[in-house]
C-alpha cells in the first residue's frame, strides 16, 4: 500500500442531501414571437456608413423563458438522472422538507411568485459574470468596483499578472481588460482606476501608454493588434472592445469570407474586399449570416439556436460574443438559466421573462469595502506554499448546502454511524447538488487524484472522488460520477473538473485538508497527496465576498443554534482522523 495513499479519507462520510423527485431542467425551447432588429437594413451593410439603428426591444424585453416550449439543444453539463424518493438515512431531514419540486421538470411559474431578494441577486449575477474570465468577483478590488457600478460588461481575462503588467515611461500599470473598455492604474496606486476608452478617444495612437495597454489588451483577450487594419480602427472608435478570436476565413455557399469576433460585435467581408467590412449585428437572415452567428458562437463553445429565447433575446439587444453557454444554477433555492455575453448576463426563472443584470439597480446599500491591492494568483502558486484564496464555489450557482463543517446536530444526533473516523463531526461542507452536476477548480492548482478510490484515499467519499492541490492545501471533491482531469494535470479557475456522484443521496462533500509541511516543497506534478492527519474548515478559504451566501444558507438551516451541536459557523476546531469521539451534549 502506497504510505501517501494510506487513509488519506478516514473522513470525508456523506451526510449529503437529495431533493425528493427533482431534475433539473435541460432543455430551453422556442417562445412566442419576439421583437426583433428592424429588418429594413441592406444586407451586408458597409461599415463606412453604418449608423446603429434604435433598438426595437427595451432591456427587459418580456420574452418568456418557456421550459415546456419546444425542445432545443442539450444543456451542456447537465445530465438527466432518476430521482429518488427514499434517501439514505445519511440525509439530513432539513432538506426533505423544504423540497421544492416533486415532478421531473421545473415547473412555468404560478400566478403567485415568491420575492426575490435583488440585492443578493445583484451580488449572486456578478459572480456568475466575473467567474468565467475573471476568477471570481471581488468587491474589495477597484477594478471589479468601477466596472460593477459602471456597466462594463463581463472582464475578459483577469487581472494581469506581474508578467503581463504594463511598462511604459518608466512607469508600471496594471489593467483588465472588460468589454466595454479596459481599466487600469498606476502601480502601487490601486484606488485610482483609469480607463483606456477616455484615453484613446477613439483613435489608435502610434506609440505611448495608450498603445501599450490597448496592446495588452488584445492579448490578454486572446488576440494581437492589428492597427493598420479597419475592423480594429473602428473597434476602438466605436467602443466594441478587443478581438476575442483570432482573423480567419470560413466558406459559405462557394464563397471565402474573413471574420473576426471582437467583444461586442462580429465583422467581416468577403474576400478579399478588406476594406468592405461587415456587422453582423446589422446583418438580415442569410446563410452568410447564420454562418457568422455560429462562428461567433464558438468563441465561448457556446451551442448556437437561433430559434431559442436565450439567443433571440441576445441578438435583439446586441449583447456581444456570448463568455458561456447556456447554463442552470441556483439561486435562493430556485433555479436559474444564466448565460453570460460579454455585454451583459442574462437570466430568467422558469415561466418567467428572461431579464438583464443590467436592469438590477446597483444595491442602494453597497458600500463597498476599502479597496485592496489585488493579490493574484498564478499558475506558479498550484505547487507553492502559498494559501489560496476561493472566490467561487466548487459548483455553478448557489447550490444549498446541507451540511457544514464541524460538530453539527446531524453528526452528533442521528449522523453519528457515519463519523466514528472523524471525531464524531462532517469534516466537510456538503452541497445538496443533483448527480451529473459540473465540479469546477476554484484557483490554479495541480489534480494529485482523479477516479476510483484506492489505498483509502478518500475513505467515505467514494467510491469515486476527485482531489487537487491548491497551493499549500488538498481540497477534496467526494462522490464524484465521473472526472474530466487526470493525476498530475494543471488546472486553472473554473476549469471543469468532472460531475457529482451519489445517486442515493445527490451531493457534493467539498473537504480542506493542509498539504504536510514535508510535501509543501515538492514540485512535481505527478505527486500523490499526503494523509495530513486532520481536516480544516475549508469556510475560511472562500473570499469575504462570499460570506453572504455561506451566512444565508446556515439561516436557512435554522440558523447556529439548529445546525450546530457545540460552537458556530467560524469557530469550529480542526478534525483529527482517528481522533477520540466528540461526546459534549448539544447546546
Amino acid at each position: 500500500m502506497n504510505p501517501n495513499l494510506r487513509n488519506f479519507g478516514l473522513a470525508a462520510l456523506a451526510g449529503g442531501a437529495v431533493v425528493a423527485g427533482r431534475e433539473l431542467l435541460r432543455r430551453v425551447g422556442q417562445e412566442p414571437s419576439a421583437p426583433t432588429v428592424p429588418a429594413t437594413l441592406p444586407e451586408q451593410e458597409p461599415i463606412v456608413s453604418f449608423i446603429p439603428p434604435a433598438i426595437s426591444a427595451e432591456p427587459n424585453s418580456a420574452i418568456p423563458f418557456n421550459p415546456d416550449a419546444l425542445p432545443g439543444e442539450e444543456l451542456r453539463g447537465i445530465r438527466e438522472e432518476p430521482t429518488y424518493a427514499d434517501p439514505i438515512r445519511c440525509v439530513p431531514p432539513v432538506l426533505l422538507e423544504t423540497a421544492a419540486f416533486t415532478d421531473t421538470r421545473i415547473q412555468p411559474a404560478t400566478s403567485v411568485t415568491r420575492a426575490v431578494d435583488q440585492t443578493r441577486l445583484w451580488f449572486f449575477l456578478q459572480q456568475e459574470t466575473y467567474r468565467h474570465r475573471g476568477e471570481g468577483f471581488r468587491s474589495d478590488w477597484a477594478f471589479h468596483q468601477y466596472a460593477a457600478v459602471n456597466g462594463l460588461g463581463a472582464p475578459l481575462a483577469s487581472s494581469a499578472r506581474a508578467a503581463d503588467q504594463v511598462s511604459s515611461g518608466g512607469q508600471r500599470y496594471g489593467f483588465q481588460p472588460f468589454a466595454r473598455d479596459t481599466l487600469y492604474n498606476q502601480i502601487p496606486n490601486w484606488t485610482q482606476v483609469s480607463s483606456l476608452a477616455l484615453l484613446l478617444d477613439g483613435v489608435i495612437p502610434p506609440f505611448g501608454l495608450g498603445r501599450d495597454l490597448l496592446a495588452a489588451t488584445y492579448r490578454a483577450s486572446g488576440s494581437n493588434l492589428r492597427p493598420e487594419w479597419l475592423s480594429h480602427q473602428v473597434a476602438v472608435q466605436r467602443s466594441w472592445g478587443p478581438a476575442v478570436s483570432v482573423s480567419y476565413t470560413i466558406n459559405v455557399e462557394g464563397r471565402t469570407y474573413g471574420l473576426q469576433v471582437f467583444a461586442l460585435e462580429t465583422m467581416f467581408f468577403e474576400m478579399p474586399n478588406s476594406n468592405d467590412m461587415r456587422l453582423l449585428s446589422a446583418s438580415t437572415p442569410g446563410p452568410v449570416t447564420e454562418a457568422m452567428w455560429r462562428e461567433t458562437y464558438k468563441v465561448s463553445g457556446a451551442v448556437y439556436q437561433p430559434d431559442a429565447p436565450f439567443c433571440r433575446f441576445a441578438k435583439t439587444n446586441r449583447l456581444g460574443v456570448p463568455i458561456s453557454d447556456i447554463y442552470l444554477a441556483n439561486f435562493d433555492g430556485e433555479t436559474y438559466a444564466v448565460q453570460v455575453f460579454a455585454g451583459d448576463t442574462i437570466y430568467a426563472r422558469p415561466g418567467e421573462a428572461i431579464r438583464r443584470l443590467s436592469a438590477l439597480p446597483a444595491p442602494s446599500s453597497f458600500d463597498p469595502p476599502p479597496i485592496t491591492p489585488p493579490d493574484l494568483p498564478s499558475s506558479e502558486d498550484a505547487l507553492s506554499n502559498r494559501t489560496p484564496v476561493f472566490t467561487v464555489l466548487p459548483t455553478p450557482g448557489q447550490p444549498r448546502i446541507s451540511q457544514f463543517y464541524g460538530f453539527t446536530r446531524w453528526a452528533a444526533g442521528d449522523g453519528r454511524f457515519y463519523y466514528f473516523a472523524t471525531q464524531g463531526q462532517h469534516s466537510g461542507i456538503d452541497f445538496a447538488v443533483v448527480v451529473g452536476t459540473p465540479l469546477l477548480a476554484l484557483t490554479y492548482g495541480v489534480v494529485v487524484w482523479a477516479g476510483l478510490n484506492v489505498d483509502g484515499i478518500s475513505f467515505g467519499a467514494g467510491p469515486r472522488s476527485i482531489i487537487v492541490r491548491y497551493g499549500s492545501v488538498y481540497a477534496l471533491y467526494g462522490h464524484t460520477s465521473a472526472e474530466t482531469v487526470q493525476r498530475g494535470q494543471f488546472v486553472g479557475p473554473g476549469d471543469l473538473l468532472g460531475y457529482s456522484g451519489f445517486p442515493t443521496a445527490p451531493h457534493l462533500h467539498f473537504e480542506i485538508r493542509p498539504v504536510p509541511p514535508a510535501m509543501l516543497n515538492n514540485t512535481n506534478p505527478a505527486q500523490l497527496p499526503a494523509n495530513p492527519g486532520f481536516a480544516v474548515n475549508a469556510i475560511d478559504y472562500f473570499s469575504a465576498d462570499l460570506n453572504a451566501y455561506f451566512e444565508g444558507e446556515l439561516y436557512r438551516l435554522g440558523g447556529a443554534f439548529w445546525h450546530f451541536c457545540q460552537g458556530a459557523l467560524r469557530n469550529q476546531a480542526n478534525i483529527v482522523f482517528g481522533g477520540p469521539i466528540d461526546n459534549r451534549p448539544c447546546q
